[in-house]
């Protein structure tokens, strides 16, 4: 719900979906769980139906801070090199119990791919160090300079992803200068307990600067 109306975040569905399982046939929801019936998924003996019963549950919503120390935060399309993002840690996320094999980057919209963070000889890796305070209000929009990389006494995980991976794999190149994408982080704890985090990058520049290139490339 954001305020006026529902938005659609996920689509649920059976992880072994087949023609005529009757999936949703029942549904109970309690508290952050939805239990969900398909009458006749499964194979029994003999082949005969049985039916199985899905468990959803929604991740907790962890905290995210893309560059930390700076808002708004730019990514130039055309950029080498990485981006830092920290998963911050609080008292639903304890970032020394990530599964670091299950961390996505993606964006908010569904466009394009995801993204894994670098690690080993690809890159810096992951580092545990509080770098950050968890802040709460409406995403990609800036708030005091105090709030960002300000540590609050919680580890965060500190993740560097490559600049030009994102620019590819979230088709930035498409996006005009002064564009807001937000990005999800997703993942999940060694308990298997998921999660998810939000922030926002900005691409640099201005419609007029985007207007004046064109231009320029015309006039040769």
């Amino acid at each position: 719900f954001n305020g006026t109306s529902w938005v659609e975040e996920q689509k649920l569905i059976a992880s072994d979906a087949g023609t005529g399982h009757r999936f949703a046939r029942s549904v109970s929801v309690s508290g952050e769980a939805a239990v969900v019936g398909a009458l006749f998924a499964g194979d029994c003996v003999m082949g005969t139906s049985c039916g199985a019963v899905y468990v959803f549950s929604c991740p907790t919503v962890a905290h995210l801070d893309i560059k930390p120390g700076s808002c708004p935060n730019p990514v130039n399309p055309k950029a080498k090199g990485v981006v830092p993002v920290a998963l911050v840690g609080s008292l639903a996320v304890d970032v020394a119990m990530v599964d670091r094999d299950s961390l996505t980057l993606a964006r908010a919209d569904g466009i394009g791919e995801s993204v894994v963070p670098l690690s080993g000889s690809r890159g810096p890796g992951m580092v545990i160090v509080d770098l950050a305070t968890p802040v709460d209000g409406e995403p990609c929009v800036c708030h005091e300079p105090d709030d960002h990389g300000v540590g609050d006494g919680l580890d965060d995980l500190l993740l560097k992803f490559s600049t030009s991976e994102m620019s590819r794999a979230f088709e930035l190149d498409a996006l005009r200068p002064g564009s807001t994408v937000e990005l999800v982080l997703r993942g999940s704890l060694q308990d298997g307990t998921t999660f998810r985090a939000t922030d926002c990058i900005v691409i640099p520049g201005t419609d007029r600067d985007a207007r004046g290139q064109r231009g320029r490339g015309k006039s040769k």
